[in-house]
């Protein structure tokens, strides 16, 4: 075999293992990145007014049905996808809290199901959700049901946690997600083992 020969069967050989490597490089899955702690920014949703008002609502008239509770402490306005849920009552709540909104709740409707953070949506069962935060322990171990992050009472606006809360007969109640700098913060219900609301509270007064 001449020497022309050899240089045009290494060209191919080269070739060849070029187009190996670019094929690989195309079959190979992104490295999976470990989900990162709840952020206040994602509580931030398109579909949801975390200034909306009593008096923007009422202006709109946008909402389905309006209640107040039977104690007249509570104002709700329910939407398509969410209730709003406002402080009524100036003489039972501070009078910055009073006629504030307390928090949003998301829930399934006849027009369809919206995303809440991380896409997260009603119907989802709980392992699929709780694998979308860091898993640093094993709540089922921890006293207070943590998998991420602290509970401390002091610096509050700092404290950082997700843990998981059972209902009285040992199913899985809520999952709490409490993101530096809250409120807002999120607790997120189930029922069956799958997600039934998701709430948003801005205000901490429970």
């Amino acid at each position: 075999m001449d020497r022309k020969n050899i240089k045009v069967i290494f060209i191919l050989i080269a070739i060849l293992l070029l187009f190996t490597g670019c094929q690989q490089g195309l079959t190979e899955k992104p490295e999976n990145k470990p989900p990162k702690p709840f952020s206040i920014k994602e509580l931030s949703l398109d579909w949801i007014d975390p200034q909306a008002s009593i008096e923007d609502l009422e202006r709109e008239q946008k909402y389905r049905e309006k209640e107040i509770s039977d104690d007249e402490t509570y104002l709700t306005y329910r939407m398509e996808h969410c209730q709003y849920v406002f402080a009524a009552d100036e003489e039972y709540w501070e009078k910055n809290i009073a006629h504030t909104l307390l928090y949003v709740e998301i829930f399934s409707d006849d027009g369809g199901n919206l995303p809440g953070p991380r896409k997260i949506q009603i119907g989802d069962d709980f392992d699929s959700v709780l694998k979308k935060f860091p898993q640093e322990r094993n709540w089922q171990e921890d006293a207070g049901g943590i998998f991420y992050g602290a509970y401390t009472s002091e610096n509050l606006s700092e404290m950082e946690l997700g843990s998981v809360s059972l209902s009285s007969d040992g199913t899985i109640g809520f999952i709490t997600l409490v993101p530096k700098g809250h409120p807002p913060f999120i607790k997120i219900h189930f029922n069956e083992n799958a997600v039934s609301t998701i709430i948003i509270y801005y205000q901490i007064v429970f």
